[in-house]
């Protein structure tokens, strides 16, 4: 557009030095006038590249049709004045769709064909300043049929040209999508295996006899290990009064002789006791000698962490089902002043019971309430990295928001197929205090996601959402394509301090 614009200035002036029509040199002057203002225009409104439409170039080829046509008049049909009109051809060739193409193409042939023609056979007299005087008929028909003939090679290379460009970047656009979903699948793999090596470290005595293995503690009679920690292990027990089955939770002899564990015992359980929510584990029984235990109720079925290693993700709707039953869970417990802080998809229990399915928050362990730490180690971060909440790293007081945030990598996780922080050892803390995840919809999910995810999972606890249901709620709604506005203006504002990572 710029050459062409250039080219018609210097037509332009031209005109001052030769003695031709004035109707005509005044046409041809007014129409690089609509020329300079159309292509200025369109260079000032598409700065912005996506302001960008075919449409409007067109607009503006078709001024320079109109002004290369004056031009054309002026200087003589015959002369090499309508080559001019190449340079728009060619353009509008490439770069706009079918239509719009051969529209301007039909523009700038047809306003040279018909006065050609016309000339040629004698209805017309030719007004440039180059005529065709003396070229007889024959020369002048196959003239202006030479001049088409160029015309429509210029227009089928153009067309030829941006066939070839569209198939370059296909391919390319195949190659980089190929590319981005094996990385994403190299991703997901690599959390698949970390989880799996997680569960195997947590579970790889489970079923095997354990040190207390067919003893009793008060009413229960202990059978098999279900799992080991670094505080106890926890078996499968039978209530000798009644044949109920539970989980009897046990702190080892190392843990026992350190007095903290046993008030963390002790706190939990009594605030397990003043729970009462079907989406939270039940408390059936508890003593402190001759080593502190707790027994609870054996769910049976699978915690969350087994069915993202078979499935990989959760569908939405079963997530916001999942997500509702676990945030009444968790509001229901901060009613009590109780936080969980470690939560992950392996503390969440999908319970099938003769109703069907309920889901259950299980280990309150690492819990805190009322401002008192109830952790084991006094200063120590505990949690699980990659789901633990930045507040709790940077040290800072913690309140129900922390499990939001939690709640919030976990929706991530059953969505994307992958967490949102990853990496090892330092690298994934300083991820979760300082960095931003890739956007949810990068990984082929639905963009209503979001803005939600970008809520939930906000540095600063004082921009998240106030309380779990609230969270699962928004979520939900998402799902319906319903975001609520101020969830969206809240995530805008959070964008605009630091947006979504971009992949490397």
């Amino acid at each position: 557009m710029l050459i062409s614009g250039a080219l018609a200035v210097v037509g332009g002036i031209a005109t001052f030095l030769f003695d031709g029509d004035r109707g005509l040199q005044i046409a041809f002057l007014l129409g690089i006038v609509g020329l300079i203002v159309g292509y200025s225009g369109l260079w000032w409104h598409t700065r912005d590249g996506r302001n960008y439409t075919p449409g409007k170039a067109v607009y503006v080829i078709t001024l320079c049709n109109l002004a290369g046509i004056a031009a054309c008049l002026y200087f003589g049909l015959f002369s090499p004045a309508p080559m001019i009109l190449l340079l728009p051809i060619a353009f509008i060739g490439r770069s706009a769709s079918g239509g719009a193409a051969w529209g301007a193409y039909g523009l700038a042939a047809g306003s040279m064909a018909v006065p050609m023609l016309l000339v040629a056979v004698g209805g017309l007299e030719d007004p440039g300043l180059v005529r065709a005087d003396e070229l007889g008929r024959l020369e002048q028909l196959l003239y202006a049929g030479l001049v088409q003939a160029v015309f429509l090679a210029a227009m089928a290379n153009a067309r030829a040209s941006r066939r070839a460009t569209e198939l370059a970047l296909a391919g390319m656009e195949r190659a980089v999508h190929q590319m981005n979903e094996a990385r994403q699948a190299a991703e997901r793999a690599e959390v698949q295996l970390e989880e799996l090596v997680e569960h195997i470290d947590a579970h790889d005595e489970g079923g095997k006899a354990g040190p207390l293995t067919g003893r009793a503690l008060g009413d229960w009679s202990l059978g098999g290990l279900l799992g080991r920690g670094a505080m106890g292990d926890v078996y499968s027990a039978v209530r000798t009064a009644d044949g109920l089955e539970g989980a009897v939770k046990v702190l080892n002899p190392v843990a026992a002789s350190n007095p903290k564990a046993k008030t963390l015992m002790q706190r939990e359980a009594a605030l397990m006791r003043e729970l009462r929510s079907p989406h939270v584990v039940r408390l059936l029984d508890l003593a402190f000698e001759p080593l502190p235990w707790i027994a609870m109720e054996l769910l049976r079925g699978e915690d969350l962490a087994a069915i993202l290693r078979r499935d990989e993700k959760l569908d939405p709707a079963a997530l916001c089902s999942m997500l509702e039953q676990v945030a009444t869970g968790l509001d229901t417990a901060a009613g009590v002043e109780l936080l969980h802080r470690d939560l992950k998809p392996s503390n969440l229990f999908r319970a099938e019971h003769a109703g069907g399915t309920v889901w259950k928050v299980v280990d309150f362990g690492l819990a805190k309430v009322a401002g008192q730490d109830l952790s084991l180690t006094s200063g120590d971060v505990l949690g699980t990295p990659g789901y633990i909440a930045p507040e709790i790293l940077r040290g800072e007081p913690v309140d129900r928001r922390a499990d939001v945030f939690s709640l919030a990598v976990i929706a991530y996780r059953c969505l994307a197929g992958t967490r949102p922080f990853t990496g090892r050892g330092h690298a994934l803390l300083l991820s979760t205090l300082e960095k931003q995840p890739l956007r949810p919809s990068a990984w082929g999910i639905d963009p209503a996601y979001d803005d939600v995810l970008r809520v939930g999972l906000a540095k600063d606890p004082r921009d998240r959402f106030d309380t779990a249901t609230d969270f699962a709620n928004a979520l939900d709604a998402a799902r319906a394509g319903e975001v609520p506005a101020w969830v969206r203006s809240r995530a805008r504002a959070l964008l605009g301090q630091q947006d979504w990572a971009v992949r490397a």
